[in-house]
Formats: C-alpha cells, sequence, structure tokens
C-alpha cells in the first residue's frame, strides 16, 4: 500500500515536472518572440526618426538658399543706394 502511494506521488511529480519544463520552454519561446517583436518595433521607430531627420535637413537647406538670396538682392538695393 505504501509502495503504490510512493509510486503514485512520483508519477504525479514527474508530471508536474513535465508540465513546469514545457511552462518554462513557452516562457522562453514567449520572450524570444516579444523581443523579436519589441526589436522590429524599435528599427521601424529609428527609420523613422531618420527620415525625419533628412526632412529636416533638407527644410534647413532649403531656408539657407532662401536666405542666401535675400540677402543677395539686398545687397545690390543697398549697395546702389549707400554707395555714392
Amino acid at each position: 500500500m505504501q509502495i503504490r502511494k510512493v509510486t503514485t506521488f512520483a508519477g504525479k511529480l514527474n508530471e508536474n515536472l513535465g508540465r513546469d519544463t514545457e511552462l518554462v520552454k513557452n516562457k522562453q519561446e514567449a520572450w524570444k518572440e516579444a523581443s523579436e517583436q519589441s526589436l522590429i518595433v524599435i528599427m521601424e521607430n529609428l527609420i523613422k526618426i531618420g527620415q525625419e531627420i533628412i526632412e529636416v535637413s533638407k527644410f534647413s537647406e532649403l531656408n539657407l538658399t532662401a536666405i542666401r538670396k535675400i540677402l543677395k538682392k539686398y545687397d545690390k538695393l543697398f549697395k546702389n543706394i549707400c554707395l555714392p
């Protein structure tokens, strides 16, 4: 009778151990998938940030060109007015 109880207990212990091992594997796989997904999201965000930096750079270049043209025009105007 005691041997049967010990055997039953050992069987249940092995079942629980197998289930726990499976849970650990599933958890590790879930973490791996989550980390891959978060890396994808991070990369997408970095790409967006890079594109925005390029747009800002183009905008600043355009503004610089506009300022140069404006100054060039005013230099021509004031050169004729100020010099005798």
